[in-house]
């Protein structure tokens, strides 16, 4: 069994993402890991190839005015590039804990030669800052590709158009513009991996950096839908900040010492500065 990873880049340095912790754990993790850069000018790439010569880069051109179906095309490509039984989506800003990866190739492994297993999903944890996190949910970002590798790929759940996600896994699909549209898979495919996704999310991302962050996700979700997104693009950060209230009062966090996370980011956790997000959210003075 051979485990494929691939991640989407376009700047991680300059937009400050934990790519290259990022980068360690999936090294660790997986058999092969793929990096699917969109036209990296920070210096990032060469880090990447600096980080081990086995991670694999391939260009995929991934504009700043991007529309939002720009996820689908990136991710579409990625697993298109992966070779492995199983092919993960992942994020420039995901880990996996050094402690869980012996479970999860376990778990895989049982599964790996089930066809009724198309899709796994795993337990996410955001990270609020470096004391404490809440669980976000599931995220199902595996694909069983010895069996399905053809019959699946991300896009539009066919009905449900008006809801703007193209980057669900559906199958008995069909492309239209480049977009494609096909069926929700049933429960019945999914398996759960107990081991979870650290997400850091704009963790280390000044205040400004994450204004203009949002602003640009405003645009791009506008661009493609016609409707807005935390309100409209001049207005994002603010209307970031009022979720980002919200999800306190209403989650119940948890708390995580920084030598409880994952080993690959503790060294850059220690070195934070009260200016980034995830040292202590601003004091909550957004």
């Amino acid at each position: 069994m051979t485990i494929s990873g691939f991640i989407c880049t376009l700047n991680p340095e300059e937009w400050c993402f934990p790519y290259l912790e990022a980068l360690r754990s999936y090294l660790d993790m997986f058999d092969e890991v793929i990096v699917v850069d969109g036209g990296s000018t920070d210096g990032s790439l060469n880090k990447i190839q600096a980080l081990s010569s086995s991670i694999e880069i391939v260009t995929l051109d991934w504009p700043w005015n991007y529309g939002q179906r720009e996820f689908a095309r990136h991710y579409n490509f990625g697993f298109e590039q992966c070779t492995g039984d199983w092919a993960f989506k992942l994020d420039c800003d995901w880990l996996f804990h050094e402690t869980d990866m012996a479970e999860f190739r376990t778990v895989l492994q049982g599964y790996n030669s089930n066809p009724s297993v198309a899709v796994v999903r795993q337990p996410k944890l955001t990270m609020l800052n470096r004391q404490k996190y809440h669980h976000k949910g599931k995220m199902t970002n595996g694909i069983h590709m010895r069996y399905w590798r053809d019959r699946l790929r991300c896009g539009v759940v066919r009905g449900k158009e008006g809801e703007c996600d193209w980057t669900n896994i559906v199958q008995n699909f069909e492309e239209r513009d480049g977009v494609y549209y096909g069926e929700l898979l049933p429960e019945g495919l999914h398996a759960r991996l107990p081991t979870t996704i650290y997400n850091y999310d704009c963790f280390f991302r000044t205040r400004e950096k994450c204004r203009v962050w949002y602003e640009r996700s405003a645009r791009a979700y506008f661009k493609d839908t016609g409707h807005m997104t935390y309100g409209d693009p001049e207005n994002s950060w603010v209307a970031w900040c009022d979720m980002m209230r919200a999800r306190r009062e209403a989650t119940q966090s948890r708390v995580l010492k920084v030598n409880n996370h994952p080993k690959y980011i503790q060294d850059r956790l220690n070195s934070m500065t009260p200016d980034m997000w995830g040292w202590n959210n601003w004091e909550w003075k957004l």
